[in-house]
């Protein structure tokens, strides 16, 4: 399987039925029972039988694509273990299409045990994705909840950011009444608008930054500092906020001076 055999030899056409029994052990095996000694020609137990470890292999994923710590593992020669009520895993890579290749591993199974009952395939793809079906589940409904956050967000912030602006209608209708243009208005709001969501996209990013490392860990082929995320985030509550600065101000500047004056 292309593991990384880091220390002895890996097996080889001698470790057969007739020679002694041989053993290759991954390095958490190692560490745990050998305190992280060289375990080559040691020997061990296994199912009541001493045998001898030839080789240590490097550690691997060997159950969930999330294993963060890897398991003692320990890997045995097909041909002095194999016994009819023992359950095999062969990996397969065909050299042309699956229907082919599944159908050659057949005849090669019943070929060496004919009394060989179940034979289920699936491609690797298929199986690895399995694991992560509860991960899957878990951030579709999580993706769910961060787009409605992400909704309120904006409502609340056109609500507060509208309401601020509409405050300021007296303010306006002085300005105009001084010689102020309507557009000299709007830009002072939008300005103001600009610094306002600059200051707390900054606060924002920092603190989504330094929380994406308690995150990174739990992930699965996404980052947790994805550039792209940030930037949709961002520009989504930008424009927010600028449009609730831009329309009250608008409504504002369209009327005269005199009655935004009057505005309570």
């Amino acid at each position: 399987m292309r593991i990384p055999i880091v220390q002895g030899r890996a097996f080889d056409r001698l470790d057969d039925t007739e020679n002694r029994r041989v053993i290759i052990v991954n390095q958490a095996f190692a560490q745990r029972y050998f305190d992280g000694t060289n375990p080559v020609g040691r020997r061990v137990n296994v199912w009541g039988r001493w045998v001898t470890v030839v080789g240590m292999a490097k550690n691997i994923k060997y159950r969930r694509r999330q294993e963060e710590m890897a398991p003692p593992y320990f890997y045995l020669r097909f041909q002095q273990y194999y016994n009819i009520g023992l359950r095999v895993n062969f990996f397969v890579r065909p050299a042309r299409d699956m229907d082919s290749g599944l159908a050659a591993v057949r005849r090669e199974v019943i070929g060496m045990d004919p009394d060989a009952a179940a034979f289920y395939s699936m491609p690797l793809a298929l199986y690895s994705n399995a694991s992560l079906f509860m991960a899957r589940t878990g951030a579709v409904l999580l993706g769910m909840l961060g787009v409605l956050s992400l909704l309120l967000a904006g409502i609340g912030l056109y609500g507060v950011v509208s309401y601020s602006v509409n405050q300021r209608r007296q303010e306006f209708g002085i300005r105009m009444a001084l010689g102020a243009e309507p557009w000299d208005v709007t830009a002072a709001v939008l300005r103001g608008g600009v610094a306002m969501i600059l200051g707390g996209l900054g606060v924002g990013q920092l603190a989504a930054l330094a929380l994406s490392r308690e995150l990174s860990g739990r992930l699965v082929n996404v980052s947790a500092s994805d550039p792209m995320t940030y930037l949709g985030t961002a520009l989504f509550l930008g424009g927010i906020a600028l449009l609730a600065s831009w329309l009250p101000a608008r409504r504002a500047t369209r009327v005269s001076p005199a009655e935004s004056l009057r505005y309570e």
